[in-house]
């Protein structure tokens, strides 16, 4: 079979080939020559395909860099690409993974930028070694892409600190765990990378990366909705109790919020922000739950409000487990919510407002919680 072009495509000016729906792995051309969209996409010469919630199929433009621009294809067309395309090239698979996350947004933008540029790195690093897909890494070759040096200004190299090793090592997590779930990979060598805890804090937030990788296993399969509902409700501020108590009735997704009742010891109602990837998975949970106002988000409608609570703490202490965030020093649940604080006093260099979106009833609390110093 001769892949063809879109008939509403100019090939000569957007240069793509078409994949078909039955095209088998050896047909596809996933030479690093060639932009490639499959049958399921709209007309990519559109301008408002961004706005269409699609998902993103691998464009790359060579074999050695992440995707120079994207096309937009069918929810499933990522998946079934990746399906067929069963022993990829590292360069293949880091375009199929690039595209991924920035098709479904499962990680903020500046997050994933970050991340991305690590895993470009890593793919850089692996191909300097001459390995061809992802299956050949060892522990041994992470451990030395954690470790390597720095250079500084002058050409001079440094170690690199452990925030900068941390976050290496969340890149690769989250290149090997979405690998493993669009079958370019079966194993994750990063698993028993182990490195010494960021921070001396008993309690700390999550940082972007950290929070990027929990959101990634927080829905470890594509009907699962619960995992994901907690973690979104979590990122807009909800603590466990809380979040045990949120319940349908308390979504205002038109304006990407929802109404946190707050409790009488520690924390004050207020609005919570979501995250657009936030309100991607209420929605789907919606979907799962139905809309009745009364319903719980996360918990049983007919739990014991402790064991709601032990019910919340305990979804988002799983995704944690999952994510292998759970053995870092200083992560618990309530870490999450103290990262949507920090975000805040970040953006906003005022810790009225990272107080405010807490919920707490002083400064030094917020200060405390999201781990800031002066």
């Amino acid at each position: 079979m001769q892949p063809r072009t879109h008939p509403t495509a100019d090939r000569g000016q957007l240069g793509l080939r078409r994949i078909e729906d039955h095209a088998r792995a050896e047909e596809l051309p996933f030479d690093g020559g060639t932009t490639v969209w499959h049958a399921a996409a709209p007309d990519p010469s559109g301008r408002q395909l961004h706005r269409s919630g699609c998902t993103v199929l691998a464009c790359w433009r060579n074999k050695s860099a992440t995707p120079a621009d994207l096309l937009l294809a069918g929810p499933e067309a990522l998946r079934v690409a990746a399906v067929r395309r069963a022993h990829a090239t590292i360069p293949e698979a880091i375009a199929l993974i690039a595209s991924h996350f920035i098709a479904t947004r499962e990680i903020e933008e500046q997050a994933n930028a970050r991340m991305l540029a690590e895993i470009g790195r890593f793919c850089a690093y692996l191909e300097a070694l001459g390995l061809d897909a992802l299956d050949a890494v060892t522990e041994s070759q992470v451990r030395d892409f954690v470790a390597q040096p720095i250079q500084r200004r002058g050409g001079l190299w440094d170690e690199a600190s452990i925030s900068t090793k941390h976050t290496r090592r969340s890149a690769v997590r989250l290149l090997f765990r979405t690998a493993r779930s669009l079958h370019l990979a079966t194993s994750d060598p990063s698993i028993d990378v182990d490195l010494p805890p960021r921070s001396s804090r008993k309690t700390r937030p999550l940082t972007d990366d950290e929070e990027a990788l929990g959101r990634i296993w927080a829905q470890p399969t594509l009907n699962s909705t619960r995992h994901p509902a907690a973690w979104a409700l979590a990122q807009a501020t909800a603590t466990s109790s809380e979040l045990a108590a949120l319940r349908v009735g308390n979504l205002d997704l038109d304006n990407q919020r929802v109404w946190i009742q707050g409790n009488e010891n520690s924390r004050n109602p207020r609005w919570g922000q979501l995250t657009e990837w936030g309100v991607q998975r209420i929605e789907a949970r919606l979907e799962a739950i139905g809309d009745a106002p009364d319903r719980p988000l996360v918990t049983d409608a007919l739990a014991s409000r402790n064991s709601a609570q032990v019910s919340a703490t305990t979804a988002i202490s799983e995704i944690l487990q999952a994510a292998g965030l759970s053995q870092e020093p200083g992560i618990v649940p309530s870490s999450l919510p103290a990262w949507a604080g920090r975000k805040v006093m970040e953006d906003t260099e005022r810790i009225d407002l990272a107080a405010a979106a807490l919920g707490v009833r002083s400064l030094d609390q917020a200060l405390d919680i999201i781990g800031w110093e002066w």
